[in-house]
């Protein structure tokens, strides 16, 4: 997984004047930070001899966040279309780390990239570059009387034995900067090395005169001079960040290798709060294996601008003169800083101080742009630019502390304004809820824009997470103008017994659990500070009649199979009741006939804005507000707005990787079209007027009718058994299915079939012998168009 392929980047080599490591022993600045000089001392005394290092490992880039964490090697990222592609992961990850999800989500949108990799100097941006990125690949920074360095990857102990390159010197050279000159028969510890490394390591450092121990716990230190520690080591959920912080605090120096967690996720860096503290962190992307040998650069003044510091005044700067730099310009500053930003942590006040610094640089160009006009957003002729800063906002928000959070005009344009008073707010509001993995809980309450709610608990429960807001779906990937801002919910985790919330939104409040959680949790919370939203409950009348009259823009209606989240305006305009047994007729049909137990319910809510023009098909799924109206207002008839919302929850129903999204789309209209027919007599779905059908549900429909009505049913059964090992490749699990058919049926449906989908001969060949399916088009005369 990286962001970019590395490239060679050619500079002057060493100065002939630089001085080799042992001439720096009376100059006590290189190892303890006195004044802006020591890093600029610091980074002569690393490099001294050392002229290119190589590493074949994928290299993970480490960013410098204060003023005592400098860069001191870095690395070109040169972006080729594979590699543009891979650049998605940034916005996943910062999803991730925001606790954005669209879970189980069938057709996931992706959120747009706008992470043109660059190279930006202050004084001189080349267009020519808008695709290159520099990142420091070792990064150090002083700390009380120690120091520490970040490597790139644990592999280059290895390589530094084998390959013909100047990075040993680099190597023997922190080495003796973190040990404070005294590198002969310095003892040295490993920490929380994985095993297979444990011994190639010891014999390196041997190699070169160390004395080595090997450790899992941060205990004891006091012996040791320098510490080498992976970053997969934990270091949040015990002493060891509070050990190793004194180590370093004391004296101590403190290597840092990356280390790949696992294969799923090897950007994981479980190490990043003690590096924080520190200034430095690894982030977000890593550079391809390659086996290149790379030239340094020698002069610092040019080198020390990678920092978030440079990048944080360079914006500033940029943004008070935007006529004078390109889209792809500001494209490249924005990229460079958010590699940055989405490191740093809310625990760090110097940290939390930069980003609400840059917060504010952020809102005060855009609101000077007129990012909001005519209650549309980014529609003015800066928008190009506007989007841009949108996204790095987008990143720093959730970082913000509550009580930081203004209500941010254009949220009265949705999610829209509450018309509350102090007496409406809910204090010592206690409810017991049990929270369900992959789902939102709903708690009936609402965090007004601007407002900082208390949520208390008996015990911290490191897998439960709070969101404000329903409506998770970015716009960024959508061409604006946009009707609301683009993003506009914010999560929370349960760090402590008492978490606050905020938004400068405002919206419902939930509780969910981590994304690898699985199972139920059931805490006991109390809230303070919010107020409750319209809700109607399908158990429990009561509810409604207590809260259908609060001026809360957005409501609920919990159906028993289905929850919706729409305007307050209007719920007034539905029969709760009806839609409840409509829902619940659909879903148990649906149920019935996918062989899927409907454990929890699903999930709607209505956006104003989609990424798209169709809905979004997932957890939640997401519906245009445009449709409520047709879909519930009156359910004592079928219309096509309720029968796609049917299909939706029966596309969810199937299992994930099982079928393309054709056949899902075919299988989900044909579950549809059955709950349909039992539930309102008339439907026929081949006639009914402008109802637009995927291919292949004609071929199905007429399977269904004109045979065994049990003969797909029971076919779909096998396939979303749990326990049915899936082939992996979605066409032949289709292929299998359609022999499974045939079995079941015994009869011949490849000739039916193949009119929409070609059905491979070893297929037809293996269902000689069976009867042969007569291909007839049922009602042809009224088939409408196909969908696209």
């Amino acid at each position: 997984m990286g962001c970019a392929s590395s490239s060679e980047r050619k500079v002057d080599n060493l100065k002939s004047g630089a001085r080799s490591p042992r001439d720096f022993s009376d100059c006590p600045a290189v190892y303890v930070y006195q004044s802006e000089k020591s890093p600029h001392l610091a980074f002569n005394f690393l490099i001294a001899g050392v002229q290119n290092f190589s590493c074949s490992c994928g290299m993970v880039p480490s960013v410098c966040l204060n003023e005592r964490a400098f860069p001191i090697i870095t690395a070109k990222l040169t972006l080729g279309q594979d590699e543009l592609n891979e650049t998605e992961n940034l916005d996943s990850n910062l999803n991730n780390l925001n606790g954005l999800q669209n879970l189980t989500s069938k057709n996931e949108t992706q959120i747009e990239n706008n992470d043109s990799e660059f190279n930006h100097d202050k004084n001189n941006i080349n267009e020519n570059n808008v695709n290159d990125i520099e990142l420091p690949v070792f990064s150090a920074a002083f700390y009380g009387q120690g120091r520490v360095i970040c490597f790139p990857h644990i592999g280059i102990i290895e390589e530094i034995c084998e390959k013909v390159s100047t990075t040993g010197n680099f190597f023997v050279n922190s080495l003796s900067w973190l040990a404070h000159q005294k590198s002969t028969m310095t003892p040295i510890c490993l920490l929380g090395f994985p095993q297979d490394f444990i011994g190639v390591s010891t014999s390196a450092l041997h190699n070169f005169g160390f004395f080595v121990e090997s450790r899992t716990k941060a205990q004891n230190l006091e012996n040791f001079k320098v510490i080498l520690v992976a970053s997969t080591f934990e270091v949040e959920n015990d002493d060891n960040l509070k050990n190793l912080q004194d180590f370093v605090s004391n004296g101590g120096g403190l290597a840092v290798f990356f280390t790949p967690a696992d294969a799923e996720n090897p950007l994981s860096f479980p190490i990043n709060p003690l590096l924080s503290i520190f200034g430095l962190s690894y982030t977000f992307c890593s550079i391809s294996e390659n086996d290149e040998i790379y030239d340094i650069q020698d002069d610092f003044e040019l080198l020390k601008n990678q920092h978030f510091d440079y990048y944080l005044s360079l914006i500033k700067d940029l943004l008070k003169n935007p006529n004078k730099i390109t889209q792809a310009e500001l494209d490249q500053v924005v990229t460079k800083i958010r590699y940055h930003a989405i490191v740093c942590t809310t625990s760090d006040n110097e940290q939390q101080k930069k980003l609400k610094d840059l917060g504010k640089t952020c809102l005060d160009y855009l609101f000077s742009t007129d990012v909001l006009k005519n209650n549309l957003f980014c529609d003015s002729e800066s928008s190009d630019f506007q989007t841009i800063v949108l996204v790095m906002l987008q990143d720093i928000l959730p970082k913000y502390p509550p009580e930081e959070y203004k209500a941010l005009a254009g949220y009265e344009i949705f999610p829209g304004r509450c018309e509350v008073t102090p007496e409406d707010f809910v204090n010592d509001f206690k409810m017991t809820l049990t929270v369900y993995d992959e789902a939102w809980m709903s708690t009936g309450l609402y965090l007004p824009a601007g407002c900082v709610g208390i949520i208390e608990s008996d015990k911290v429960y490191d897998d439960i997470k709070f969101q404000v807001g329903a409506h998770h779906e970015t716009l960024m990937q959508k061409t604006p103008p946009w009707k609301r801002w683009p993003s506009i919910i914010l999560p929370f985790e349960m760090n402590e017994k008492v978490t606050k919330l905020g938004s400068p939104f405002g919206g419902p409040v939930y509780v969910s659990t981590s994304d690898d959680f699985e199972g139920s949790i059931t805490a006991t919370l109390t809230f303070k500070g919010f107020v409750k939203y319209p809700r109607w409950v399908y158990n429990d009348l009561s509810v409604w009649e207590e809260t259908k009259d609060n001026k809360v823009p957005l409501g609920e209606i919990e159906c028993e199979n289905l929850i919706l989240t729409i305007p307050s305006e209007k719920m007034k305009d539905f029969d709760f009741s009806k839609i409840n047994i409509v829902v619940k007729g659909i879903a148990n049909n649906i149920s019935s006939f996918m062989s899927y137990p409907l454990e929890k319910p699903f999930r709607v809510v209505f956006d104003i804005d989609l990424p798209e023009e169709t809905p979004v098909c997932g957890y939640p799924i997401v519906i245009k507000i445009d449709e409520i109206q047709n879909m519930f207002s009156n359910v004592d008839e079928p219309s096509i707005e309720l029968f796609n919302l049917a299909s939706l929850m029966a596309i969810l129903t199937i299992r994930e990787g099982c079928f393309d999204s054709t056949i899902e789309s075919a299988l989900a209209s044909i579950s549809s079209s059955i709950a349909f027919s039992n539930f309102f007599e008339s439907f026929e779905p081949l006639s009914f007027p402008n109802l637009m059908l995927p291919p292949l549900f004609k071929e199905l429909w007429e399977i269904y009718n004109n045979y065994d009505k049990s003969i797909i049913p029971k076919t779909l059964k096998k396939f979303q058994d749990p326990s049915y090992e899936l082939l992996g490749v979605p066409e032949d699990t289709w292929i299998e299915f359609v022999r499974e058919m045939c079995r079941i049926g015994e009869t011949d449906f490849t000739k039916i079939l193949e009119r929409s989908r070609p059905i491979p001969l070893n297929v037809s060949m293996s269902c000689q012998g069976l009867t042969l399916a007569k291909s007839e088009m049922i009602n042809s005369s009224r088939l409408p168009a196909e969908s696209p």
